[in-house]
């Protein structure tokens, strides 16, 4: 079970994103590169846990089928999974919503080209989910593990601006500007 300062920590890393969301195009740069900044820093106190090399493989491996979804039957969530790992029934209120069946991940179809990124996220979130951080920190530490993989790659940089996740874009700027930081 995840300690309190963790917890802590994660939460506020969430609010930071928020805040940098919210400023996008209203603040000066300098303010919204303050709040990445301290996000950065926060990022320090963070669980670390073995993710798969081949996410592909890891669904095989569990038997978990990918689907691509019409984009107006998920618009609202993009992604989403009913699944059991690790003894852990794993169905966020989305896929009940939904009607998502057991075993399976369901992707806008408007995803299909960014494939490899949004799977590489919905699977670190099952695995923190599963180890006891629930919803929005499972969310939240998911984006952090796509952002410190793929802060200079640029298929993830532009999925990010279409998808309206400005606030990577700022902290992967952030982050590679920050080249003599090293986050553990």
């Amino acid at each position: 079970m995840p300690g309190l300062l963790i917890k802590v920590a994660i939460l506020l890393r969430a609010l930071l994103c928020s805040a940098i969301r919210r400023l996008w195009g209203k603040a000066p740069p300098a303010i919204i590169s303050a709040v990445a900044r301290a996000f950065l820093a926060l990022l320090a106190l963070r669980p670390r846990i073995e993710l798969p090399a081949d996410v592909s493989a890891f669904l095989a491996k569990h038997d978990f089928r990918v689907r691509f979804v019409e984009h107006e039957l998920i618009k609202d969530h993009m992604a989403c999974y009913n699944v059991a790992f690790e003894g852990v029934r794993l169905r966020p209120r989305a896929a009940v919503k939904l009607g998502i069946p057991d075993g399976e991940v369901w992707l806008s179809e408007v995803l299909r080209p960014y494939a490899p990124y949004v799977l590489f996220h919905e699977v670190t979130e099952m695995l923190y989910r599963a180890r006891g951080f629930p919803g929005l920190m499972g969310h939240q530490l998911a984006e952090e593990e796509e952002l410190l993989r793929w802060h200079a790659d640029t298929g993830w940089l532009e999925m990010n601006e279409r998808m309206g996740r400005p606030h990577l874009a700022v902290l992967a700027r952030c982050l590679r500007a920050l080249k003599r930081v090293k986050i553990p």
